[in-house]
């Protein structure tokens, strides 16, 4: 998305959906999601294409009788719709990469991010694998602390929580660590629609006026960098930052009527 994307995004998500037994097909989706994306973080290795993750997930969708909602994805600021069934976003790509020949090198940072969807109800998820043995330190550290952000962030939902206080407290997460957050991004809810209202930001924005509601799921979705939160477009769809890497965790939240139920675990 452009740097204005979530100005764009406010326009183009839906109101947040919640059905009589559309949660247990939403439960389904994510756990057939959390499979695939389980399976791909296994095949990403060096010397590995983006291509051939590709073709690999797009065989693993059709074996799960899942329908991406990546490919074909047409908000309203795009003039094309995203041509693949999965995003791969390796090192400085901070979102929304589209595979190619790019070979996997040891010391790499791979996002993978998918969306699907299952008998009408919607799965969102997105993990960072380390390639190989020589990651830098200062990568790791920011894959420890992207997660750190989002594991604290699913344990403060509840009824009644400002969507603002999850954003400020990514943020302030973000800043002991002298790490970036990409304030252009960030989750969304879930349901009917992959990106519904209201939005999740990773920082604390004061337009973000949104509540988190009992019964409904919500996608948590941290985005850090290591070097820079300037992002610019290498194409319509893949944002980059101008220096270092970036790292990006996503769950799906159902909450409950005192908490939150993780909907998408995934061990790393």
């Amino acid at each position: 998305m452009p740097t204005s994307s979530w100005d764009a995004l406010r326009k183009n998500i839906l109101p947040c959906s919640k059905a009589d037994g559309a949660i247990e097909h939403q439960r389904i989706a994510a756990e057939k999601l959390t499979s695939i994306l389980e399976q791909l973080r296994k095949k990403a290795v060096v010397g590995v294409t983006l291509k051939a993750l590709e073709r690999e997930a797009q065989f693993l969708l059709s074996k799960e009788n899942l329908k991406s909602l990546n490919q074909g994805y047409k908000p309203r600021w795009a003039q094309t719709a995203y041509p693949s069934v999965i995003c791969l976003s390796p090192n400085n790509v901070a979102v929304h990469g589209i595979p190619n020949t790019y070979t996997l090198k040891n010391g790499d940072l791979l996002k993978i991010d998918m969306g699907v969807t299952y008998n009408g109800m919607c799965a969102d998820k997105a993990v960072t694998v380390a390639i190989g043995d020589k990651v830098k330190p200062r990568d790791y550290y920011l894959m420890t602390i992207t997660k750190r952000c989002l594991k604290n962030a699913i344990a403060m939902i509840r009824p009644g929580l400002k969507t603002r206080d999850v954003g400020r407290a990514i943020g302030l997460i973000a800043q002991d660590a002298k790490l970036l957050p990409l304030v252009q991004y960030g989750g969304h809810a879930i349901g009917k629609e992959m990106h519904e209202s209201p939005y999740v930001p990773n920082f604390d924005d004061v337009n973000a006026t949104g509540v988190f509601e009992e019964g409904k799921v919500y996608c948590i979705e941290p985005i850090l960098s290591n070097g820079s939160n300037s992002v610019y477009m290498a194409d319509e769809w893949t944002a980059k930052v101008e220096k270092g890497n970036v790292a990006q965790f996503e769950d799906m939240v159902l909450v409950t009527h005192d908490g939150c139920e993780i909907l998408s675990p995934l061990t790393l």
